[in-house]
């Protein structure tokens, strides 16, 4: 399975370290590789803030992409570092 995490890293409020945005179940045979495509949208940037509203803020988002939530402790654990990347906006 191949999962998508986003984070806002400047929220003005409190939001969850990882949040899980979407995922795909994949099989892949020893030494396959196969191409996976996320669409970000406004849902997965959407945040809900104090006031129990969905927002989307402006700033800086960390889209991580792999086999379980980026924590140390997964990673402690044998789980695949993944991917990250940085999401920007203005």
């Amino acid at each position: 399975m191949v999962q998508l995490y986003i984070t806002d890293e400047e929220a003005s409020f409190r939001v969850p370290h990882y949040s899980l945005k979407g995922f795909q179940r994949i099989s892949l045979n020893p030494g396959e590789t196969k191409m996976v495509t996320f669409e970000i949208g406004d849902s997965e940037l959407e945040v809900v803030n104090e006031e129990g509203e969905k927002v989307i803020e402006k700033g800086a988002y960390k889209i991580f992409i792999g086999g379980s939530n980026p924590s140390e402790r997964n990673v402690e654990l044998g789980a695949n570092t993944g991917v990250s990347a940085q999401l920007l906006l203005k």
